[in-house]
């Protein structure tokens, strides 16, 4: 029983050990330039007071990783929003309540509000209510790179009207 137990307190030994090894350095997790990006956007949606109470929600990222990969990121997006020129790409899902942003990812310290605002001029004739930020559940953040560039996609859900 004294053998049992010892081989037991040393598998649990090993197995914590290796947990603390793999949480320090990160591994369980990807590190890469995409990883560093999603973190960044979703820190500039957490400091903003008006998106920082959004859940971080997994399916939320699925779906914004869906759309990247289904964008062609060389042909799909053009133009600008308003006052900010940059290529882009809004696609409305009435079914999920979703609204997925794709941008190339160089609007420094724009607000999502204000991309928001300007994406709404343009799809008035959507029945969800995306531009009030009390009205947002869910976001999810996923990037890519593409020709050296990164692109992110941002996927809010809001609550039926």
């Amino acid at each position: 029983m004294t053998k049992l137990r010892k081989l037991t307190a040393l598998l649990l030994a090993g197995a914590l050990t290796l947990l603390l090894l793999t949480a320090c350095s990160g591994g369980g997790g990807s590190s890469g330039p995409e990883a560093q990006t999603e973190a960044k956007v979703m820190r500039a949606i957490r400091s903003n007071p008006a998106t920082a109470s959004l859940t971080y929600d997994d399916e939320t990222q699925r779906i914004a990783k869906d759309k990247l990969t289904n964008t062609n990121l060389d042909t799909e997006l053009n133009g600008g929003i308003g006052k900010y020129k940059f290529y882009h790409k809004v696609d409305i899902d009435s079914s999920n309540s979703t609204l997925t942003l794709i941008a190339q990812y160089d609007y420094q310290n724009t607000k999502l509000e204000d991309l928001i605002d300007c994406i709404i001029e343009g799809n008035k004739s959507s029945n969800l209510n995306f531009n009030l930020s009390s009205k947002w559940t869910k976001v999810g953040v996923a990037a890519t790179t593409h020709n050296g560039k990164t692109y992110i996609a941002i996927t809010l859900q809001v609550k039926k009207t």
